[in-house]
C-alpha cells in the first residue's frame, strides 16, 4: 500500500500524523534515525533537512487542516512514503509545526470524557504559557523523555498505569473545562491565603500518626477567604490541610452564593477516612456551579487499594453532587446560547482526579443547565465521594 492510498482524503493534521506514523511502523525493518545506534552523518543530515522542510511546508491552518498541495508535498518528498528515513522526518517536521494544533483536534472527536485504553495515541502539549522575560523554561513537557519508536514528540501511546496490583483506568473528564477556561483565560487576579501560622494550629502535625492532620480552628479559612474575594481575588488558593469539613460547607456555601462573576477557590484538602481507606482530597469550587472538583491523592503508603469513583456504573444513587442527571447545575454567568454538548456513557473506572481539565486553547459551549433541582453539595465523605 502507498503511502497516498493509506492517508486517503483525510486532512486534519491529527489524523494525518497518526496515519502516517501508523504507516512507517508498519513498512520499516530497522530502527528510526532518531533510535539508530552508530549513526552516520549523512543519513542523520539528510533526515534533519526532511524535518526542517516540513516544519516549514506543512504548518495547517487555524482549523487543524492541510490542504491537497500540502498533502501532494509530502508524497513527492517521500516518494509516496518509501523512503522511510524521509517519511519519519517529515512526520517530525509536521509534529513540531502543529503541536499546539493536535491538542485541539484531538478534543474536538470526544465527548465530556475520554476513557484511555493502552496503546492509544494522545497528544502532548507544549506548555501553553510564556516565560518571563530572559527566564527560558528549565525544561518543556516534550523534552521530559524520547519518544519511542512509532511514537512522535508530540503524539504518544498511552501506556496503562498501576497501583499494587490493580490496574488504574484513566479519564480524562472536560465536564468543568468551559468553566475553568472562562477563569483563567481572560486574565486573572489570584490570591494564595495563609490562615495559620504554625505547627500549634493543627491537631496530629506532630509526632507519629501524623493522620488525620485537620487545623484546630475553622473560622481562619474562612475569614481569609472572604478578605481575598472581597478584594476583587478571581482565583483563590489554600494551602494544603488548611481545610476541614465544616470550613468546606461554609465556603461551599460562600461560592454558591458568589456573584460577582467567574472565580475558583482551591480549597486546600483535607485527610478523609473512608472505610479502611485515609486520603487526602483536594477541593475546588466554582462560583455559582454546585459540583466541586475534586482531587484525591493516590498513594501506595496510606492508600494502597483503589476504590470506584463517583462515575461508577455500578452506582444507582443520585451524585451528591449537582442535579438529579449528575452534571453540575452551571451558574448564572453562564451564556444563554451555550449549546448542550453530548455525554459519554459513564464507565467503572479507578480515576486520579474527578475532573481534569484541557489545557487546550479552546472554550467549547458547555452543557446547559439541568432543569432538575439540584442537591446543595456537602463535603461530608460517603461512598460515592470518595475520589
Amino acid at each position: 500500500m502507498s503511502l497516498t492510498t493509506h492517508l486517503g482524503t483525510e486532512r486534519r493534521v491529527w489524523d494525518t500524523a497518526l496515519l502516517g506514523i501508523a504507516y512507517w511502523e508498519a513498512q520499516r525493518t530497522a530502527p528510526s534515525v532518531v533510535h539508530t545506534p552508530l549513526l552516520t552523518k549523512p543519513r542523520a543530515t539528510a533526515w534533519t533537512a526532511a524535518v526542517k522542510d516540513a516544519h516549514d511546508a506543512l504548518r495547517c491552518t487555524d482549523t487543524g487542516l492541510l490542504s491537497d498541495n500540502q498533502i501532494q508535498w509530502l508524497v513527492a518528498r517521500t516518494n509516496d512514503g518509501q523512503d522511510l528515513d524521509e517519511l519519519h522526518g517529515c512526520l517530525w517536521g509536521l509534529d513540531h509545526a502543529n503541536a499546539d494544533a493536535f491538542i485541539t483536534c484531538w478534543r474536538d472527536r470526544h465527548d465530556e470524557e475520554v476513557l484511555l485504553t493502552p496503546g492509544d495515541m494522545i497528544p502532548v502539549p507544549e506548555v501553553m504559557w510564556p516565560a518571563l522575560a530572559d527566564q527560558p523554561l528549565v525544561s518543556r513537557t516534550t523534552s521530559i523523555n524520547q519518544p519511542a519508536d512509532g511514537e512522535l514528540p508530540h503524539a504518544r501511546r498511552y501506556q496503562p498505569i498501576t497501583l499494587g496490583d490493580r490496574q488504574l483506568e484513566i479519564v480524562i473528564d472536560f465536564e468543568f473545562e468551559a468553566e475553568l477556561q472562562e477563569v483563567l483565560l481572560p486574565g486573572f487576579t489570584a490570591a494564595a491565603v495563609h490562615p495559620y501560622r504554625d505547627l500549634a494550629d493543627f491537631a496530629n502535625a506532630t509526632g507519629t500518626a501524623n493522620f488525620p492532620i485537620r487545623p484546630r480552628r475553622h473560622k481562619p479559612a474562612v475569614t481569609h477567604v472572604t478578605d481575598a474575594l472581597d478584594t476583587g481575588a478571581t482565583v483563590v488558593i489554600v494551602p494544603e490541610l488548611h481545610v476541614n469539613a465544616q470550613a468546606l460547607e461554609k465556603l461551599a456555601e460562600i461560592m454558591a452564593g458568589h456573584d460577582s462573576g467567574p472565580c475558583l477557590l482551591i480549597a486546600g484538602s483535607r485527610h478523609e477516612k473512608i472505610g479502611k481507606r485515609k486520603l487526602n482530597i483536594a477541593t475546588g469550587l466554582l462560583a455559582g456551579v454546585d459540583e466541586p472538583l475534586l482531587h484525591t491523592k493516590l498513594s501506595r503508603a496510606i492508600s494502597p487499594t483503589p476504590q470506584p469513583d463517583r462515575h461508577s456504573s455500578s452506582s444507582t444513587s443520585q451524585s451528591p453532587c449537582g442535579s438529579a442527571s449528575g452534571k453540575p447545575v452551571r451558574s448564572a454567568w453562564r451564556s444563554s446560547s451555550a449549546k448542550t454538548s453530548s455525554t459519554a456513557a459513564s464507565p467503572t473506572t479507578w480515576s486520579t482526579s474527578a475532573s481534569t481539565c484541557c489545557s487546550a486553547p479552546r472554550c467549547p459551549a458547555a452543557p446547559t443547565a439541568s432543569a432538575a433541582t439540584p442537591k446543595r453539595w456537602s463535603p461530608t465523605p460517603n461512598a460515592s465521594q470518595s475520589s
